[in-house]
């Protein structure tokens, strides 16, 4: 019997492990963007984008956990943008937890 309990929580975890390294990209392969890495790169910027000139904390801070880029992205500029401009004027700080907040539910 004690033999049949070892063997069990060690055939576990090695099936554990199977499907943990069944689920990584090979070098090769690219990494597929999550709505969060999509977000931070839209308000962080490249190359080829400026971005919204938030600092890497703030746009991680506005980033993680969405689960729509797009509407997290669209709603920080809407109420990040001045009033006379059809925004709502909020500080930075307030429009990412404004932001944060909408995208999590």
């Amino acid at each position: 019997m004690m033999k049949a309990t070892f063997h069990v929580p060690a055939l576990a975890l090695l099936l554990v492990s199977g499907f943990a390294t069944a689920d990584t990209p090979r070098k090769d392969e690219p990494v597929p963007a999550t709505e969060p890495i999509k977000c931070y790169e839209i308000v962080w910027g490249s190359k080829e984008n400026p971005g919204l000139g938030l600092t890497a904390g703030q746009a991680i801070e506005l980033c993680s956990g969405a689960t729509d880029a797009i509407k997290v992205v669209q709603c920080f500029v809407k109420a990040w943008m001045h009033p006379d401009s059809g925004g709502l004027g909020l500080t930075a700080g307030q429009a990412i937890r404004l932001c944060k907040t909408s995208s999590l539910q």
